[in-house]
């Protein structure tokens, strides 16, 4: 499944809503080896990837003391470790909606705060960002479900860059 959620950062609502109605309305015809004629959702496959620009954003409230002591360019400058963007990670809407069990339910998705943000980079300059609100907008989440006739996930668990997909039920 490729999507283009709805983007800015307020429109947290929508983006949710996005997922849901994709959900909802996306139906498949019956699988031939299920008892049941009714169609099936996104869900009913052994593997699901969901991917592309969700535009879910991390969000700090302005009250948070990371806020109240840096300027932008000092959270700016905390794009470019790993271990400053795990931090961040805490502000993400689309983790903190996955908690809330809001949307993307039951998909996993690796770690994402390994990547360096790629929305908004000022043109012909390197790790520089037109705006303060930074963000890695592009998204990949997965869910496998081992079945007695699946052999694809008999062999090692599968690697895609820096994303690790692991069997679970």
């Amino acid at each position: 499944m490729c999507a283009h959620l709805t983007t800015h950062e307020p429109k947290l609502a929508q983006r949710v809503a996005d997922y849901h109605h994709i959900v909802s309305t996306l139906l498949f015809p019956a699988l031939p080896s299920s008892p049941s004629s009714s169609p099936t959702t996104m869900y009913s496959t052994s593997h699901l990837f969901f991917l592309g620009d969700l535009n879910f954003r991390i969000t700090i409230p302005p009250s948070h003391p990371i806020v109240q002591t840096s300027n932008s360019n000092e959270i700016l400058a905390m794009l470019k470790g790993d271990s400053s963007r795990e931090r961040l990670k805490e502000f993400d809407q689309l983790l903190n909606q996955r908690r809330k069990g809001t949307a993307f339910i039951g998909l996993r998705e690796g770690p994402f705060w390994t990547f360096k943000c790629t929305y908004k980079y000022k043109l012909g300059e390197v790790d520089r960002y037109k705006y303060a609100n930074f963000v890695n907008t592009f998204r990949l989440l997965t869910q496998t479900r081992q079945h007695e006739t699946d052999t694809i996930l008999d062999r090692q668990d599968n690697v895609c860059d820096s994303y690790r997909f692991t069997r679970h039920p």
